[in-house]
């Protein structure tokens, strides 16, 4: 469970973290995923995680290092 944890922090930091790098607005991120605004508030604040087809398309459009993301998990 711990890692679940770690992962789930971690997630969510590189969300915002790269979101803003990329100058994507909450909205404009959601609209790219074909989800709503609400579902990327409550990834940033840790209360959801993504399905993993979602999860991959916020690292292709976020261009987050995946390995780094699964080095957290394992």
């Amino acid at each position: 469970m711990k890692k679940e944890k770690e992962f789930l922090l971690f997630f969510r930091k590189q969300l915002m973290v790269y979101r803003n790098i990329k100058g994507l607005s909450q909205h404009r991120l959601a609209k790219m995923l074909g989800i709503s605004r609400f579902s990327i508030v409550n990834y940033e604040q840790g209360h959801r995680v993504p399905d993993i087809c979602t999860g991959l398309k916020i690292i292709r459009i976020l261009e987050i290092d995946l390995v780094k993301m699964m080095e957290k998990i394992c």
